[in-house]
């Protein structure tokens, strides 16, 4: 986990990510920018707690990745295991 999140302020961190994604991902720098900074924010990325969980629930089922909605409370209590910091 301190790898990833490592990885993720350098993705956020000056330019050389976003010329290293540009580059893996064959697109021009701009749109490689532009899916960083609006689909991928920093935020959304973060470690410390599920966020968003209802938004993204919705989305599953719009999007037809599950079949039924589920609540907030099916996902925490049989999806989603929060570890505690070593």
């Amino acid at each position: 986990m301190r790898a990833l999140s490592r990885a993720i302020d350098w993705a956020y961190t000056g330019d050389a990510a976003i010329d290293a994604y540009a580059a893996y991902a064959k697109v021009p720098r701009a749109l490689a920018q532009r899916t960083r900074d609006e689909f991928y924010p920093k935020e959304s990325l973060q470690l410390g707690e599920v966020r968003g969980l209802d938004l993204t629930l919705k989305q599953a089922v719009e999007f037809k990745y599950i079949n039924a909605p589920l609540t907030a409370a099916d996902v925490r209590s049989k999806l989603i295991e929060i570890l505690a910091p070593n």
